[in-house]
């Protein structure tokens, strides 16, 4: 811990003071800190913004052998201690540091807008004041936020309105504690008060998030296209050992057990059961390979044998399996609700998403077309190859990250910041 402490904290190697500067100091022009786990995302973006030469790190407070450990892939300094004392010295310690050193904290994670874990906002019922949030603003710190679903800033009410009723296929319906119209509003309104800007990543314009403060276009979804590349060697562990012609379905939902709810879940898992099912008695030669517990670094491997990818079936964007397929270019099949004409802030991305739209009621027949057509599969992989490079790729987003907030330092909105690079990609790839 103190090598690793000492590389991320010591400020001769990251001579980023926000205050008088030492002779022979520099103060460098950018630097971010990302505050808790988001999956791999901020993770490698991170790394992505380094390579672009910014100070910027990614920070974990949670136990190495946390229930959700399985699903990150690692981060660039873990403040975690058994000793609670410990650990209380080690984010008392890191805290001063960040309040000197970096220019953004871009913070992941519903209720997580602290530093100390016991300061989360982790029931309906308990909303701390962000004092260490508070105190980085008066410093001149911006404050970003990336949004991890539907419930970080729109009501339940609202999401089960826009997409038709999918709320009733969400085991979190009924679980005020996790997903409420109080609870919601709640939060919704505490990032509003104390963010700069909120990723929104595709999550529709609803409730909080109609704020200029949201930039929905994707920001921080982060993909390393390298350690995601359709050329990966498969382990002989994962190899799905595919017998002449057969056709292999991808579907996958983490924490299955506690997101199924009798037989519905929000990602229709379901109707992609019965579809390849039905398939299968038609005398089609195919296999479903259903994914719940594989850990998210090996999962890949898995994707990356497939001949389709179904994603969730009733939100609307698509989630980290549909980022992860694309990008090992597999076909994708997901429901892909695009706003009307009326709505003023049309994304670019989901505008130009390959995937294929399919909710319950069509996946049979969307499977069947897909599988029935080599070369049209042929085709969206790589079209999906190349748009996830686009929108999703570590470097792209770095690129994407940084512009934004160039734009914000100039006046500019968040929102409107998002809007006006969100097809800008080509130019950034020149620089």
């Amino acid at each position: 811990m103190k090598n690793l402490f000492s590389r991320f904290t010591d400020k001769r190697n990251h001579p980023v003071s926000r205050g008088a500067e030492s002779p022979g100091k520099t103060k460098s022009p950018r630097s971010v800190l990302f505050l808790h786990q988001s999956y791999y995302q901020h993770y490698m973006l991170a790394a992505a913004l380094r390579r672009r030469g910014w100070d910027a790190i990614q920070v974990s407070m949670e136990a190495p052998n946390s229930n959700d450990s399985w699903l990150y892939h690692g981060e660039d300094l873990n403040l975690y201690d058994p000793d609670p004392k410990a650990f209380r010295a080690n984010v008392d310690r890191f805290f001063k540091e960040a309040l000197e050193r970096f220019d953004i904290v871009h913070f992941a994670s519903n209720g997580y807008m602290a530093f100390h874990p016991e300061d989360f906002d982790n029931s309906m019922y308990r909303d701390r004041v962000p004092w260490d949030f508070i105190r980085l603003r008066e410093r001149g710190v911006r404050i970003a936020f990336t949004t991890g679903g539907c419930y970080d800033g729109i009501l339940q009410s609202s999401i089960a309105r826009w997409t038709g009723g999918a709320c009733n296929k969400c085991s979190y319906q009924n679980q005020p504690e996790i997903c409420s119209d109080v609870k919601n509003a709640a939060w919704g309104a505490k990032i509003l008060t104390y963010c700069d800007l909120i990723s929104g990543e595709m999550v529709p314009t609803l409730d909080f998030l109609t704020s200029p403060k949201v930039c929905r276009e994707p920001l921080t979804t982060a993909l390393d296209d390298k350690f995601f590349s359709p050329d990966i060697e498969v382990p002989h562990q994962y190899d799905l050992r595919k017998s002449e012609g057969e056709l292999i379905v991808f579907h996958a939902m983490a924490n299955a057990s506690r997101r199924d709810m009798r037989g519905e879940s929000i990602k229709g898992s379901r109707f992609v059961i019965e579809a390849v099912e039905r398939l299968k008695s038609e005398g089609m030669n195919v296999r479903l390979v259903y994914s719940t517990d594989v850990p998210s670094k090996d999962m890949r491997y898995i994707i990356v044998q497939a001949d389709v990818v179904v994603d969730q079936l009733n939100l609307g964007w698509y989630g980290a399996t549909g980022r992860e397929a694309m990008m090992l270019g597999r076909p994708l099949i997901c429901k892909v609700q695009l706003p009307g004409p009326e709505e003023p802030d049309r994304l670019s991305c989901l505008d130009e998403c390959p995937a294929i739209s399919a909710t319950e009621d069509s996946i049979y027949a969307a499977l069947k077309d897909i599988l029935c057509s080599p070369g049209r599969r042929d085709e969206l992989s790589m079209e999906s190859r190349a748009y996830a490079q686009k929108w999703h790729s570590a470097d792209a987003c770095a690129a994407r990250y940084e512009k934004i907030w160039d734009l914000v330092a100039a006046g500019v909105s968040p929102r409107q910041a998002g809007m006006s690079i969100g097809a800008s990609y080509e130019a950034s790839k020149s620089e």
